[in-house]
């Protein structure tokens, strides 16, 4: 097989340097050392070409060997908060399948990984135990779970089921866990391709186009959203600049996107900001002469440098099998020469940070806060609900986000504080409507807000000192299970006499906090031992069943 052979040629000469042979396998024969060699080298290729890790990490990251759980690599990207945990197998022949023993082993590897339950596993997979840590306590995490496989050959019927059945079970909230299969084929278009850090040379089809000639050469149009996925779907993040966000997966805007394309494609165009490019150079091609109806541009050297989550988005609708081809999106593309790279980073810095608007900032156009703001400035407090504003040095106040989120877990109403625990931004996404009208109406007083401030403070001050000296699974319940200690601490603080009036002492407080957290901790022992704890606090029927446990 020459696509095969070829890519052994690059395995062997540009990534054994990252593999090594530990002690204890050096009695294995040597057909057996030289199968680890390739598997691991096939591991340092993805973790280099698919998952963005720098070369000098990579060698750590790869924890192929006794114990691994059927995780042969690992790696957390801070970039776009993405952990990456992968399978590699390399099959000599190229024609031969994956077990799914393998599979259900990596499955249940990961499992573990997840929770963390990192003490069975080997030395290389403990000492990643901190950045795994770090990663599970991000609520923005995305795992991706690769088999990576130098076989033609498709995952079996039995295989596919196994994953999908695994997925189903992790996604039942949000899609946070992805899958890839990477076989032999997609490992030969990236050589083709070349390395993630290169930018792409591509055409690119823009409709009702116009060029601009100075002060800098550019050009302006639509590109279909077909198109535009299939550019991302091709190129993996090769396509944005390394200096912008990647697609954050499925956020409050990216879900508004593909709302929008499927319930109103042909309104797309005027609801979208479109994408900014820049290429090193640009040329449009002779074929459609000049009509600027449509245009082919050939670009060298091209990167999305804003519209990211556009692109992302548009790739995830096509995955779900929605149709883009009426989706129009604007797009420009400014030539931007080597010896013009200042102005290149200019376009980037600028195109990402002027001019953004979001749904927080419509909150200050609801009387309501202004009402609340008004009654607080008689006390004395300062109520920041406006973007820019600020709280005066020596002087009481709170924003607006520490309101949401307190009077959020205040209702006792688990589906609210969820939603403020999956996605605050939901909280205010539509002023007009619940949720946001069960917290701020007519009848919601400002010092009342600020009691519930005051106690949410003591909860994190207390969980902040707690998480010091906590195990790990401790740790991710309390950095998951935030909001969760916080309603259940305002329920025990109720049953006070006069609290309202914040008679309770300090003591009291830290009390009715301690057994809160107890109490989540003994459910998730005995019920949720296993479960991924930032998924788990964000799935409304299993904090539903967890409130009707603690009875509180």
């Amino acid at each position: 097989m020459l696509a095969l052979k070829q890519f052994q040629t690059v395995i062997d000469t540009d990534y054994r340097e990252y593999v090594t042979i530990r002690s204890e396998e050096n009695r294995f024969k040597n057909e057996d050392i030289d199968n680890l060699l390739l598997t691991r080298s096939l591991v340092a290729f993805y973790l280099k070409n698919f998952a963005g890790c720098a070369e000098d990490k990579i060698i750590k990251h790869i924890v192929d060997g006794f114990k691994d759980g059927g995780v042969d690599g690992i790696y957390f990207s801070e970039i776009d908060k993405t952990l990456h945990l992968v399978q590699s197998k390399w099959i000599k022949n190229g024609t031969s399948g994956i077990d799914l023993g393998d599979i259900n082993k990596t499955i249940s590897g990961i499992k573990n990984v997840m929770i963390p339950k990192l003490e069975d596993f080997n030395k290389e997979i403990r000492d990643l135990e901190e950045e795994v840590n770090k990663a599970l306590l991000d609520p923005n995490i995305k795992i991706i779970f690769s088999i990576v496989s130098t076989t033609e050959q498709p995952l079996s019927n039995e295989a596919k089921q196994a994953i999908e059945d695994f997925l189903a079970e992790q996604n039942r909230v949000t899609n946070f866990i992805h899958f890839e299969y990477i076989n032999i084929k997609s490992l030969h278009d990236v050589l083709r391709r070349g390395a993630m850090d290169v930018p792409i040379d591509t055409d690119i089809m823009l409709l009702n186009w116009i060029d601009i000639s100075l002060p800098v050469k550019a050009v302006y149009g639509m590109i279909n959203g077909s198109d535009l996925a299939t550019l991302l779907e091709e190129n993996s993040k090769r396509v944005f600049s390394p200096n912008i966000r990647y697609f954050l997966g499925r956020t409050e805007v990216n879900e508004s996107i593909i709302e929008t394309a499927t319930k109103n494609p042909d309104l797309f165009w005027y609801l979208n900001n479109g994408i900014t490019a820049i290429a090193k150079t640009f040329t449009k091609k002779a074929i459609g002469g000049a009509s600027h109806a449509n245009g082919i541009f050939a670009c060298q050297g091209l990167y999305i440098v804003n519209g990211a989550q556009t692109t992302g988005a548009l790739l995830e609708a096509k995955r779900q099998g929605i149709n883009l081809e009426k989706v129009l999106v604007g797009m420009r593309i400014i030539e931007v020469s080597e010896a013009n790279v200042e102005f290149g980073t200019s376009v980037t810095r600028s195109n990402n940070t002027q001019n953004r608007v979001d749904s927080r900032d419509f909150v200050a156009l609801d009387p309501v806060q202004e009402k609340i703001y008004q009654e607080l400035l008689l006390e004395g407090i300062v109520y920041t609900y406006k973007s820019g504003d600020i709280i005066p040095e020596n002087t009481e106040g709170f924003s607006f986000e520490e309101a949401a989120i307190s009077l959020a877990c205040a209702l006792d109403n688990v589906e609210i504080m969820v939603l403020g625990k999956r996605e605050i931004s939901r909280l205010w996404y539509q002023t007009d409507k619940a949720p946001y009208k069960r917290l701020f109406n007519q009848s919601t007083e400002g010092p009342y807000i600020f009691r519930k401030v005051k106690i949410m403070r003591k909860v994190e001050s207390w969980i902040k000192t707690k998480r010091s000296g906590a195990s790990n699974r401790d740790n991710l319940i309390l950095v998951h299970g935030n909001r969760f200690i916080l309603m259940l601490a305002f329920n025990i603080l109720a049953k006070i006499p006069d609290v309202e009036n914040e008679n309770y002492s300090e003591k009291q407080l830290d009390s009715s906090i301690n057994y809160a957290f107890e109490s989540l901790k003994s459910i998730i022992d005995t019920y949720y031992n296993e479960d991924q704890l930032a998924s788990l606090f964000k799935n409304n029927e299993k904090c539903n069943m967890i409130k009707q446990l603690s009875n509180l």
